[in-house]
């Protein structure tokens, strides 16, 4: 099933209608749809579509061989002596045809022919504009890509015609790939997936939602169970530091000297650790809306990373020992906590996409109550530039959410801004009381939004 990246597609089939010579560079972490994007858009095109792999100079100039004179020269396969000659045959044949020469996991490329990128830039500046060629360029080494195939000093930059980051799934999307699952279903796997379409896909089976858990990240042969420690291990070469910042992290210690403290290393160390870790995609640094000067924290950017680290990580040895049965009890207890969190994440979607005001910031808000000396937290917070804010609580309960979750959400907005433009947004996984619903119908600055209202923009 193809499900979603509607976007990636048609800028992909633009630059393929307009004839002339395309240099696409696709990234995103692994398992996130890149192979099917491209497999999907090259279906009903003439293409050479290449997988690389991490070998010598030799062995990959064989393998790109074959896959091109399959295409070009089925009768009479050609074994190329470097990879610019492979690449201006290519390019001669694509003078008087569109041919896409598409190249995945292209870091291993890059790696196995040192070659690559100065091959691929001379080119690039000459013969590839005389012809009809378009190249895609996939790969899921975030770093790699961003920095030598994207980067300011990488050979190729600014030669390329089409960028493409993919991410991971949106909450309304991820919906589309468990028809048959239940709103709370769907919200559970997209928090545990981190919306990642491979992930999620295990999850399709008419099986319960809890042996899926349990089968996944708590055996040791589960599909989960070292997902995040391989995605680490591509990326980074001290996994060992990196996975013990990241396992402070996930125990809620948000800030960088309390981290260094905990893991026992420098802050020079955790703060480098963090900024590539934000690069990934793994976690991200945030401030207070509309309180830059306040001291930021750092938290899990992504939702795998996070459960894996504060549920699966630590419990290794018990999972490997086939001893689960105390780690999925406390799995059972806490999960609804972390629940909260995402939730918080897919009412943020669900404003941006539902509020007819043009959003300039986004997120979470903290701060001291000057009359309490109390820190003050609230869920999420967005305005629009121009003294229009939506404030909204999140509720992550068992029972119906109470007109009190209104008066505490307005009182904790005056903390942010006395603006009188601003609406109230309660999300509840339960529901609301009677009394909360009649007074919602009676304040057009309140709206009241349950589970089964959480698609209802994308419909």
């Amino acid at each position: 099933m193809f499900v979603g990246r509607e976007a990636e597609y048609q800028q992909l089939q633009h630059a393929w209608e307009s004839g002339r010579f395309e240099l696409a560079v696709l990234w995103g972490r692994r398992r996130v749809g890149k192979t099917m994007l491209v497999n999907k858009f090259c279906a009903d095109k003439k293409a050479i579509q290449v997988t690389a792999y991490l070998t010598g100079v030799v062995g990959s100039l064989e393998h790109l061989s074959r896959q091109v004179s399959a295409l070009l020269f089925p009768r009479s396969p050609i074994i190329f002596s470097s990879l610019e000659e492979l690449l201006t045959v290519v390019a001669e044949h694509a003078r008087d045809e569109r041919i896409i020469l598409s190249i995945d996991e292209f870091p291993y490329l890059a790696q196995s022919i040192p070659q690559t990128m100065s091959a691929l830039q001379m080119l690039a500046d000459n013969l590839f504009r005389e012809t009809k060629l378009m190249i895609i360029l996939t790969g899921s080494s975030m770093s790699f890509m961003e920095r030598q195939v994207l980067g300011h000093e990488s050979p190729l930059y600014g030669r390329r015609t089409v960028q493409l980051h993919l991410l991971p799934f949106k909450f309304f999307e991820t919906a589309k790939l468990l028809p048959h699952r239940s709103i709370e279903e769907i919200l559970t796997i997209h928090s545990l997936t981190g919306g990642v379409p491979q992930y999620i896909q295990y999850f399709t089976s008419q099986k319960p939602l809890h042996t899926l858990i349990e089968q996944l990240f708590f055996t040791k042969d589960g599909l989960l169970f070292n997902e995040p420690s391989f995605l680490l291990m591509m990326e980074v070469r001290d996994t060992r530091t990196y996975s013990q910042i990241l396992e402070v992290l996930a125990k809620g210690n948000n800030q960088i000297s309390i981290i260094a403290d905990k893991a026992h290393t420098s802050m020079a160390t955790v703060s480098a650790a963090m900024k590539n870790l934000q690069e990934l995609g793994i976690v991200a640094n945030r401030y207070p809306v509309g309180r830059s000067v306040r001291r930021s924290i750092w938290e899990f950017d992504d939702q795998l990373f996070a459960f894996w680290y504060q549920f699966v990580f630590p419990y290794t040895s018990m999972i490997l020992a086939n001893r689960t049965k105390g780690v999925l009890a406390r799995t059972t207890k806490y999960l609804p906590q972390f629940l909260g969190r995402s939730f918080e994440t897919i009412a943020a979607e669900y404003v941006l996409a539902s509020t007819n005001l043009l959003i300039t910031e986004i997120g979470r808000w903290w701060g001291p109550d000057p009359d309490t000396r109390k820190e003050e937290e609230i869920d999420l917070v967005a305005h629009d530039g121009e003294g229009h804010w939506v404030f909204a609580e999140c509720k992550w309960t068992n029972s119906p959410a109470s007109e009190e979750t209104l008066k505490t959400l307005i009182r904790r907005s005056k903390l942010v801004t006395e603006s009188l433009t601003s609406t109230f947004w309660l999300f509840s996984k339960s529901g609301f009381t009677d009394s909360f619903n009649a007074i919602a119908k009676e304040d057009e600055r309140v709206r009241l939004i349950g589970l089964e209202d959480l698609l209802v923009p994308w419909q």
